[in-house]
């Protein structure tokens, strides 16, 4: 058996965290998400549009800032 594409990785990863929101009795999702431009119109992606679609709870979606301040960044 071949490896699985990568849209069934990303799919089987969304699924596993959609189910640890279930097992943990999560009240609420918390995500950042960066916007994009596809076809003319703002998305924020495929994963933020699963989750809201599939969350068993409230998601709450945070904007990233386009050039965040040296200090928010994660140290390397």
């Amino acid at each position: 058996m071949g490896k699985p594409l990568w849209g069934a990785q990303q799919h089987d990863e969304y699924v596993r965290q959609r189910d640890e929101a279930i097992e943990r009795r999560a009240d609420v999702i918390v995500m950042a998400a960066k916007n994009r431009v596809k076809h003319g119109k703002i998305t924020m992606g495929e994963t933020v549009a699963y989750i809201l679609k599939n969350a068993p709870c409230d998601v709450l979606v945070v904007r990233l800032a386009q050039n965040p301040p040296a200090e928010w960044r994660p140290a390397r």
